[in-house]
């Protein structure tokens, strides 16, 4: 991972995850992308195990959570979502909290407190147990 960080992010240090699209998205209009192919290829992703491993142990996480929660977020990077400034993060942030919600890892399962106000909009409705749609701030159709 040190290598992987140093030759392409030019950092000289190790790293959990790494993501490397193969075509530029843009998140905004990801839904109007057609891609010419039977399949699309979104690109590879590294991880470092032992970043990884080192890391829930020291958040006091089990390694399945942390290794979901990185999944998704470098998943997220692939299809054109990014937290270079403020207003990405948040929308990046709240949709990685609402994706890991649904898969049920644990960090997200109990948590009330984010950046933006979803979370009234993110519950499941107990009534019914259907799925919520996302909320506005974070539709892919912006």
């Amino acid at each position: 991972m040190l290598n992987l960080n140093s030759q392409f992010c030019g950092k000289g240090k190790a790293t959990n995850v790494l993501s490397f699209p193969d075509i530029e998205l843009d998140f905004r209009h990801l839904l109007e992308f057609t891609p010419n192919l039977d399949y699309m290829y979104l690109g590879d992703i590294a991880f470092g195990y032992e970043i990884i491993q080192s890391e829930a142990i020291s958040q006091n996480k089990s390694f399945r959570d942390h290794f979901m929660h990185l999944l998704v977020h470098s998943i997220l990077h692939l299809l054109g979502f990014d937290h270079q400034d403020d207003e990405e993060a948040i929308i990046m942030e709240n949709l990685e909290y609402y994706s890991c919600k649904l898969i049920y890892v644990r960090e997200f399962v109990g948590d009330t407190e984010r950046r933006t106000a979803v979370d009234d909009d993110v519950r499941e409705d107990s009534s019914t147990g259907s799925t919520p749609k996302l909320p506005a701030e974070i539709n892919l159709q912006l």
